[in-house]
Parts: C-alpha cells; structure tokens; sequence
C-alpha cells in the first residue's frame, strides 16, 4: 500500500516499486531500528546527529547510535559525515508514511513534542549564556532537558545554532501546524539573539511573525509583546524605522498594561534608539528619560547598564560628546561591577568612538584595538563593523586613506553579513570618501551616488547628508554650481537630524563664497 503513495508511486524499477524496496530493506532491520526510523523523518531539516534521534526516540544515546548504524547499514539512512545523518528525499516521505493512520497518531505527537523540547533546551541554554542580564530576564523556562543530550550543543553555542540553523527555522513552522503554540514561540524568542548576531533577518522576520500569530492565538499578551518587541529588531537592523516604532508602541502599552516593568524598561529604551536612528533624537531621548525615571538607582543596575548602552549611542550620534563620555564611563563602571560581558564590550566600543570625536587620538586607538578584539571575541560583526569603521576614519584623517579604504571594505563585508542597511550606507560613504582621499575621483563619485539613491530609499537622513556631501567634495574642483546645490541639500538634512556635521558643511560652503 505504501509503494503507491505520493512521489513514491512515480519511481518504479521494473516491476518493483522504490517504496517496495524501501520496504524489504525496513523489514530487515531489528524492531528498535524499525521503531527509530519513521521518527527520523519527523525532523524537517536537512541533517540531524544522534542527540536529535535520541530525543525523538526517547532511548539513551548509547543505544541510540547502535540503531543509526544499523540503519545507515541497512541503507535507510546516509552518514554525511561523522555524526550526522540524514534521510534521502524519497526516504524521509517513506518514514512520515509509515506513522500514517490514527492508531500512530499519539505515538507521532508524542515525538514531535519531544524533538520540539529538546531543541527548546538547547537553544534556551544557550540564549542564557550570550543574552545581556536585562534580556535573559524573560527568557521562558522552556521544558526540563536531558543533560546526556544538551550538554554539548550548548557548549558548542553560535557553531552548533549555525549549523542548525535551517532546521530550526523549520521547527518553528513545525510547531505552528503540529499545534504546539508555546514551543512555538518560545523557540522563536530563544532563537532571537542568535539569529540578530547572525544577521540571519529573513528567519528572523519568518519566525517571529508565526511566533507573533501564534502568541495571538493564545491570547498571551506578554508572549504577543515579546514577539512584537523582538520582530521590531530585524526592521531595525533593515532600517525599516516606522515599522520598528509601530510594533514597539504596541509592545510597550501590552507590557505597561501588564505590569511588566522590566519589560517596560527595555522596550522605552529601544523606542529610544530607533527614534534616534530615525533621525528624531529629541524624541529618542524623551524615551531614554522616560526610562531613566523609572530606574532606582544602583538597585536597578543591569536595567541601568543597558539604557546607559542606549543612551550614549544616542548622545553620539547627536553630537553631545561630553555628555555622552559622562555616561559611557559610568556605563562601563556598571557593567564590569554587574559582571556583564557583553555590555562591557558595548561600553569599550562606545568609549573609543567618543573619545576618537573629541580629539582624543591616543587613547581612542588603544581603545578601538581593544574593542575589536573584543567584538570578534564575542561574534558581534555589527559592532565589529562599526569599530573597523571608526578606526578607518582615524586612519584616514591621519593621511593613510589606502589603510582606511582596507578597513572600511571589512566593515561593509561585516555589515552586509548582518543586513544591516544602514551600516552599509555608512561603510560605502565612508569607503568614497577614502577613495577621494587617494585620488580616485571617478570611483568615489560613483560609489556615493550609489549611496545617495539606497539611503533615499531608506529615508536614512544622515547617510543621504553624507552622501550629498561627499559627492559635493568629488565635483568641488570641476562644478561649483553642483558642489553649492549638494552642499545645501546636504546641510538641510544635517540640520533636520541636528548632527554635529552640519558645522563641517557650513564651513565648505563659506569657502565657495
């Protein structure tokens, strides 16, 4: 009856059917390796090892990889390399096929759930050793793990998510059709902070908007405001900056309205930032002091960190250098005494940039030599970007442009991995302008008008100022008349978004007299 199923009935070999030899070779395999194999074919990525086969299975993993030697001996299953395993196509549809009927049902449910827990204990694990003190706080519990089976894949961290990344984003659909809501979304939010680094955007996007559906489902408003704030995060990073505002306003009255302080704290500090971002720093700040209200001193001192982390990106941008050192110096006090690795990093980043705009050259070096190493130690390739970045502008100022190009061309490779488009507005203006430094007009000139036309389309105001003002500098010895009209556009965006470099512009502008 099987061989006549689906996409078997279309592979025949003779008078035999391919579900037919299937067949014969699962009939010679013992009992337990009969009862493992339809559970392989629950897994709906592409590879697995024999901890997955062991939760689905629920047998000790010993035994476990007695039944897939068995099985890759009997020919069912493939050893793609030492430790993995996967099911041909035709395969996987064989073993789904044999738990088929309603007398399996409980048995196949029952399996699903345990390959949904496991990876939830894993990834939850995980998500708790990398994620700063203010966001583990709504970590979920998730489901009590096997230490036998998660052990090593929480110890193998990002490699490990990597790796299984595919089959994650699966699991997540998996969930939704099985009617598993909660693992649903809470291997959603546990996957958040992996897929954010990873600058893996499109899952993250897919995963949280069934998370978000289902969560509505629910009808749990706090896994809804979750959700909602974590999605906020990939617009963000694409520079889809009224989406991220939208969906983090109804994540913040869901959380006021619940009482989750916490919570409240998190999402008026990331209004903050993607206000800013958006080139409103006055409202962005309005939110950090909203915030900042709340927080009752040193007792709050991880929520504190990490609206300092905030804040002072903020007060950077907008050009308040001294008050932002004020910060950044009390943000990296706090986050050494709370024993935070990663706001520790943030704060050594921030300190490097503040004090390489105010003229601080020494020490902004060592700084930034410290802070990339820092970054890459902790996978962060967006803060890797904007540290190569920073240090490229540095090198450039100091007459070594071809140095600062180098380094700007790392930055946009790094910012382009995480999705970043703004950061990839930022590194190509910034490579132009150290191409001009090296004589290359024509190449510099085109990149920013490149520019020009992707940050219009992200309405990123800042990067289309420095576009406008870079190709000004590329035309300023061959087209007055040009060089004034980009200077000016230039300079009513610089204004609209108050940056410091509004005085820089102002400046070229007098010298054309």
């Amino acid at each position: 009856m099987l061989a006549g199923t689906g996409a078997l009935a279309e592979l025949t070999a003779g008078q035999r059917s391919v579900g037919q030899a299937f067949a014969l070779s699962y009939a010679q395999v013992s009992p337990p390796a009969q009862r493992l194999f339809p559970l392989l074919g629950l897994h709906p990525g592409g590879r697995l090892d024999g901890r997955v086969a062991a939760a689905l299975a629920e047998l000790p993993l010993a035994a476990t990889q007695d039944l897939l030697d068995e099985l890759v001996d009997a020919h069912l299953v493939e050893e793609v390399q030492p430790g993995r395993y996967r099911l041909h196509d035709l395969l996987r549809e064989y073993a789904r096929l044999l738990l088929v009927g309603p007398e399996r049902q409980t048995e196949r449910r029952a399996a699903v759930e345990r390959l949904l827990n496991y990876h939830l204990s894993v990834t939850l694990a995980i998500a708790r050793t990398i994620e700063a003190a203010g966001s583990r706080r709504n970590i979920p519990a998730g489901a009590p793990a096997r230490p036998d089976l998660v052990a090593v894949p929480v110890a193998e961290g990002r490699a490990w998510f990597e790796e299984n990344l595919a089959g994650l984003t699966a699991l997540v659909r998996l969930a939704e059709e099985e009617g598993f809501p909660v693992q649903c979304w809470q291997l959603t939010r546990a996957c958040w902070r992996l897929n954010f680094d990873g600058g893996h955007l499109d899952e993250l996007i897919e995963t949280h908007t069934i998370g978000l559906r289902v969560a509505e489902r629910l009808g749990d408003e706090a896994a809804v405001a979750a959700m909602l704030n974590y999605l906020s995060s990939a617009y963000f990073r694409l520079a889809r900056f009224p989406e991220a505002i939208t969906s983090m306003e109804v994540a913040l009255k869901l959380r006021r309205r619940l009482g989750l302080r916490g919570d409240v704290l998190s999402t008026l500090w990331n209004l903050g930032i993607s206000y800013a971002a958006n080139g409103d720093f006055r409202q962005g700040k309005a939110k950090f002091d909203e915030a900042l209200g709340m927080i009752s001193g040193l007792a709050d001192a991880h929520e504190l960190t990490n609206l300092l982390n905030n804040l002072s990106y903020t007060l950077i941008g907008w050009g308040r250098y001294d008050e932002a050192l004020r910060l950044v110096r009390l943000h990296l006090l706090l986050a050494r005494q709370t024993k935070d690795e990663r706001q520790t990093d943030n704060a050594i980043g921030h300190l490097a940039m503040v004090r390489h705009r105010m003229g601080h050259l020494g020490p902004a070096r060592r700084l930034l030599r410290v802070a990339l190493y820092l970054k890459r130690r902790g996978g962060n390739r967006f803060g890797e970007g904007e540290v190569l970045n920073e240090t490229g502008v540095m090198e450039r100022v100091a007459g070594e442009p071809q140095r600062a190009a180098a380094l700007h061309r790392e930055a946009l490779v790094a910012m382009i991995e995480v999705g970043d488009r703004i950061g990839q507005c930022a590194s190509r203006n910034l490579l132009a302008r150290a191409m001009l430094d090296q004589g290359d007009v024509t190449s510099a000139l085109d990149l920013h008008r490149r520019v020009l036309v992707d940050s219009t389309a992200l309405a990123a105001r800042y990067e289309q100022a420095r576009a406008l003002e870079g190709i000004a500098r590329c035309l300023r010895s061959t087209d007055p008349a040009e060089t004034r009209a980009h200077l000016t556009r230039a300079l009513a965006l610089y204004r609209q978004v108050e940056s410091p470099n509004q005085h820089e512009v102002e400046r070229l502008l007098n010298e054309l007299g």
